[in-house]
């Protein structure tokens, strides 16, 4: 029996085929391939296009004509994926071959059937996690190459540019080639953004974007995914894998918690009693003025009712130095406990200079206090901009 998957949406989840090429085994799932292996080895997590908006929205897929044509150790597919949302429609064939040698090609060739701008039109192809610290062969699009790695730390920015194939080995003698034509592709680290894969992509961000289509362009682009090696060789018997549970282990809960959609905490006496078991702390955004005071005794009643901890995430302006001893003074005053994090307005990142200042006025404050730094954005800011530790 299949297990059944629940993602929120109350949709059932897409029907999968698994289909062979060769030694290869591959899922196709509403128009993209996932889960590429050799045997229980993963060669690649996903081969998809996407039809990127001006403002980076994915335009979802209608698909039509779906045929597949499946052999003992070869699959041909076809199917006509058509984007349509507002001003934007585009029209792509997609044709997905696996052959018996071992080798699968995904081909896109699409139309603008209207004038509208664009981020991406195109293939992302995702290397699984696993390839981390892994030795691998790039081709670049003017034909040279070079031997390098995927990253074993995140790596904050795009590892590596002007891509037209990445090789790596995927067993001992076998290696699996990654061919990507059509455009000019590069890869980036998605683990930044808690993904577990490698994404290449087109086009390169260092272009202007958004980029205007004009109605009748078309767009064709190939992916191939092959073996080198004897791959003949290879026991690629289905061997599921087991997973199996302990019933007497146990582990707590992370801290959760809330944040605040203004400066109080908005929830009637029901809906405190039935957070009050799942709930730690509750994170109020405020900015030092004169007001700062007055919310932040709502704010004490609101915690001190609920019984939580509270994370205060203070924006600060130019005015570092005044804004951090007026709020070292009202926290004082008020003994507030919990955690404060310091935050600079129009940075991504909280300042060197911040945390020193902070630090400063702050060294012999006398309730526990946790002063915090970092980001209010997404953690690959953070890793662009590390802080000295």
């Amino acid at each position: 029996m299949r297990p059944r998957i629940y993602d929120g949406s109350g949709r059932p989840a897409p029907q999968r085929t698994t289909l062979r090429a060769g030694a290869l085994t591959v899922e196709i799932e509403a128009g993209t391939l996932r889960y590429l292996r050799l045997g229980n080895h993963e060669i690649v997590r996903g081969v998809y296009a996407a039809v990127r908006d001006h403002n980076w929205g994915t335009i979802p897929a209608v698909l039509r004509d779906l045929h597949i044509e499946q052999r003992a150790d070869s699959f041909v597919i076809t199917f006509t994926s058509e984007h349509q949302q507002g001003d934007l429609h585009f029209v792509w064939r997609g044709t997905i071959e696996g052959t018996a040698e071992s080798t699968v090609t995904f081909r896109f060739d699409g139309e603008a059937l209207t004038s509208f701008k664009r981020n991406r039109i195109g293939f992302c192809v995702l290397h699984p996690m696993t390839v981390a610290g892994q030795a691998v062969e790039i081709e670049h699009v003017d034909g040279t190459t070079e031997q390098g790695a995927f990253p074993q730390a995140i790596s904050p920015h795009q590892p590596y540019f002007d891509l037209r194939a990445l090789t790596h080995e995927v067993i001992p003698g076998v290696r699996a080639e990654v061919r990507m034509e059509g455009d000019t592709f590069e890869m980036e680290d998605q683990r930044n953004w808690t993904d577990a894969s490698f994404k290449t992509y087109c086009t390169p961000l260092g272009l202007p974007f958004p980029a205007l289509i004009e109605a009748g362009t078309q767009i064709s682009q190939t992916i191939t995914v092959r073996l080198i090696g004897a791959a003949a060789n290879v026991d690629v018997s289905d061997s599921a894998p087991a997973l199996h549970l302990d019933p007497t282990f146990s582990s707590p809960l992370p801290d959760i918690g809330l944040c605040a959609a203004a400066d109080r905490l908005e929830h009637d006496a029901r809906e405190f009693q039935r957070l009050s078991n799942l709930i730690i702390h509750v994170r109020v955004d405020l900015v030092v003025d004169d007001g700062l005071e007055q919310r932040l005794g709502h704010v004490l009643n609101d915690a001190s009712a609920s019984r939580w901890g509270l994370e205060l995430a203070v924006h600060l302006t130019e005015n570092v130095e005044g804004e951090l001893a007026q709020l070292r003074g009202l926290l004082e005053k008020h003994r507030v406990r919990g955690r404060l994090l310091l935050l600079d307005a129009g940075r991504l990142v909280t300042s060197p200079a911040t945390l020193q200042t902070a630090r400063r006025i702050f060294a012999d404050y006398p309730h526990n206090l946790d002063i915090g730094v970092g980001t209010n954005g997404y953690f690959t800011h953070l890793t662009r901009n590390r802080p000295d530790p």
